[in-house]
């Protein structure tokens, strides 16, 4: 993915359809997709970003900080024949460890996936490959450049004192390169069903073979291959996110885990419930100038929602009943105490995440039930006092008349 555009261009995920970029294997253009965006927007975050390096590097120890942080282009450059290839790296950061006196400098970069990507490891091997070349060729340059100092001669001849293998290599013995290390994170619920090496790749298992096989290996954060202790190990919101994506599909389990963890998730950054809600259908609202989301309580608020509409359907009910009877709307809206508008069906929910779906479906079935008791009782008390028979409200309401005369009972 491309990493030619601005955080203020990317701050609403809902005005992101013009966004092109460049694949990564094919470098042909594309459309950045909702997904693709939220995931950078969320990941670039230095604090984020370190906690992940901290997870997957030292088992979630805080060695690395966000201040330890530094932007890099995530664009790589591989020469192919007289053109010039491209690929692009989701997220690229250079990372300052320090370490008593010493400091370890690495570069570190993510690739984030909608999907199983099922030719991840030769994808990261070439991109590393690529990264390993550009500080190589950097290196060149700077010891050709020293080398030439105060010297006008143009062709690339070997500098007095230099010996060929540092003239072929363009190094020097002293000369080291920077770490390279590539994190695969999959915001799915689904495991990392794909190959994790590139032995898994090969057509063959033969030891002998495969002894002579370099066997490039990647590190994939996959949140339904995660156990709980390993969820926990992260400190920031992607704890959060990771747990709400394992079990979005589990209405009990992220229950138990939004309340375990409920002041966590009452804090949320936008991009992490932005993403949760591109990644899991989830339809949390946010207001548009709120940077910390509160996500129990856009929660309770969707399920207060559903448990309404459920007491208007159940409502509802009542009104057909009368439809059904030949009363008028005139003389429903009265006898049901409700309006023109509230006689309308229940407004069907959007795809979203199962577990928060089957929230909201066992919300909407408890208002239903309050509903038709709220409802029954206060249509009961209406005809009542409209000299309505026992028998028809029997009928109308689908009561048995126990119902009707303790109602009756409790209007004296």
């Amino acid at each position: 993915m491309g990493n030619g555009y601005t955080r203020q261009k990317l701050v609403s995920c809902g005005a992101i359809s013009g966004i092109s970029s460049r694949d990564s294997d094919t470098g042909r253009s594309y459309r950045l997709g909702k997904k693709d965006i939220a995931e950078k927007l969320y990941t670039e975050n230095n604090r984020i970003f370190a906690d992940i390096v901290n997870y997957m590097v030292y088992d979630g120890a805080e060695i690395v900080h966000p201040a330890d942080l530094m932007e890099l282009g995530s664009e790589e450059l591989m020469l192919k024949g007289e053109d010039k290839q491209q690929r692009y790296r989701d997220v690229m950061k250079k990372a300052v460890i320090r370490q008593d006196k010493d400091a370890i400098y690495m570069l570190v970069s993510l690739e984030n996936q909608s999907e199983v990507h099922y030719a991840m490891p030769v994808r990261n091997m070439l991109n590393d490959a690529m990264r390993y070349m550009r500080q190589v060729e950097q290196i060149r340059r700077e010891r050709f450049q020293q080398g030439r100092q105060g010297n006008q001669m143009q062709e690339r001849t070997p500098i007095e004192g230099q010996i060929h293998a540092e003239f072929l290599s363009g190094m020097t013995e002293q000369d080291k390169l920077l770490p390279i290390i590539t994190i695969v994170i999959l915001f799915q619920d689904q495991t990392w069903n794909g190959p994790k090496s590139i032995h898994e790749m090969l057509n063959t298992t033969d030891p002998a073979v495969l002894k002579y096989v370099q066997d490039y290996k990647i590190h994939v954060i996959a949140p339904a291959d995660m156990t709980e202790d390993e969820l926990r190990k992260f400190q920031s919101s992607m704890r959060e996110v990771l747990n709400f994506i394992k079990y979005s599909k589990d209405k009990r389990k992220l229950a138990q885990i939004m309340q375990a963890d409920a002041e966590r998730f009452k804090h949320m950054e936008r991009e992490a419930v932005q993403l949760l809600n591109l990644v899991t259908g989830a339809e949390m609202e946010m207001d548009e100038d709120e940077e910390v989301v509160n996500m129990c309580k856009a929660i309770q608020d969707m399920r207060k929602e559903e448990r309404e509409l459920g007491q208007q359907e159940g409502k509802t009910q009542i009104i057909q009943n009368m439809l059904a009877h030949g009363y008028t709307l005139d003389e429903v809206m009265e006898v049901v105490g409700s309006d023109e508008d509230n006689v309308e069906e229940g407004k069907e929910t959007g795809t979203m995440c199962k577990a928060l779906e089957d929230m909201r479906k066992e919300e909407r079935e408890l208002g239903q039930q309050e509903g038709e008791q709220k409802g029954r009782q206060q249509v009961i008390r209406n005809m009542l006092l409209h000299n309505y028979a026992i028998a028809d409200i029997m009928t109308l309401v689908e009561c048995k008349e126990d119902e009707v005369i303790e109602v009756q009972k409790s209007m004296e």
